[in-house]
């Protein structure tokens, strides 16, 4: 009689036992998803695909840089676009450590969801490209790791771009190739020690004449910059109006010519315009086109898009001048609005 009643009460304590831990179990992983999806800052219900904030096919983040960082902007640019941002975009030199706090307070108020930084190797006594190489030689280590560890605190996603244009003649940031992707695998290596979680993006100028196998005077081949697929998350390229129009006529035309993503795609690697706009500033060089063209040039951007899967962000240049901002400009502001409409663009 005792050993039925105690084998009874060992398997009642067994069944209880195990649907404890079935409870335990959902509850942790229930938790571990939550916290991908808020490292990550993916959509709703998206999972990550390859890169670093890399969102699923179908999904393209908007993003905009301006030099005014305010909710009254963002709040000004969704009531004249009909959409949000994604990611806010800021140029920072090496002048000081970056400060990204007010990005932070705004992705807190769920202004933005994340930052993209253009980082660049200038200083107040030194805009040449032996900060590059002092970074190379690793002068800056202690500077950066300030830098990487400002990152570290950041919840949200964050991308960086070291040098963007490097391939171009136009600034002293990519004079010798080599010493730039040392540079580079340099910062890259010192973020990661310090957990800092950016997203690294990859982002030339097009070459001249819109080849890959054309380079500047004075510069390197375009891939010839590329520090490695272990260094690099995002693909990108610079992509303003008035400097296709030149090289030619629609978006979709000048990535063919170009072929960047096609390599972009055979590495695996997500691609992000993380420069591009149709302000007017840009056409000076290349004969002014009018507002119509460079509108009718931006709905080809956003066909382009719409057309490959593997654009999943941009960046509208939205700096300068207030007669360059888009909500200036009728004929620009109506082709933008009525594109970023479409469900691919998400601005939360």
């Amino acid at each position: 009689m005792f050993s039925q009643l105690h084998k009874k009460k060992f398997l009642i304590a067994l069944f209880a036992m195990m649907i404890v831990m079935s409870s335990l179990l959902v509850e942790i992983t229930v938790a571990a998803t939550q916290t991908s999806s808020h490292t990550l800052g993916m959509v709703a219900g998206a999972q990550p695909v390859n890169a670093m904030y890399e969102p699923p096919d179908g999904v393209c983040y908007i993003g905009k840089e301006e030099n005014k960082m305010s909710a009254s902007r963002q709040n000004a640019w969704k009531t004249a676009t009909g959409k949000g941002v994604y990611i806010y975009g800021k140029f920072q030199t090496m002048e000081s450590v970056i400060d990204i706090s007010a990005a932070k307070t705004l992705c807190d108020q769920r202004y933005y969801r994340g930052v993209w930084v253009s980082w660049i190797a200038y200083t107040s006594s030194d805009r040449t490209f032996q900060v590059t190489r002092n970074i190379a030689k690793g002068y800056m280590d202690s500077f950066i790791r300030q830098c990487a560890r400002v990152f570290a605190a950041f919840p949200y996603p964050k991308f960086i771009t070291f040098n963007a244009e490097m391939n171009g003649n136009w600034y002293p940031l990519g004079e010798d190739s080599s010493i730039f992707k040392q540079a580079w695998i340099r910062i890259h290596d010192i973020f990661e020690r310090e957990n800092a979680k950016v997203a690294w993006v990859f982002q030339p100028n097009h070459p001249p004449n819109g080849y890959l196998n054309w380079k500047y005077p004075k510069r390197d081949l375009l891939m010839n910059y590329y520090p490695g697929d272990a260094y690099v998350d995002w693909f990108s390229i610079s992509c303003h109006a008035a400097n296709w129009l030149y090289i030619r006529s629609t978006v979709s035309g000048a990535m063919t010519r170009i072929g960047i993503m096609d390599i972009a795609k055979s590495k695996g690697k997500p691609f992000m315009f993380s420069e591009m706009g149709a302000a007017a500033n840009y056409a000076n060089n290349y004969n002014s086109p009018s507002e119509s063209a460079r509108a009718a040039w931006l709905t080809s951007f956003f066909r382009y898009c719409l057309s490959e899967p593997n654009v999943k962000a941009f960046m509208y240049y939205n700096y300068d001048s207030p007669n360059n901002l888009i909500e200036n400009q009728p004929l620009l502001l109506a082709a933008f609005r009525h594109e970023v409409a479409n469900p691919k663009f998400i601005d939360k």
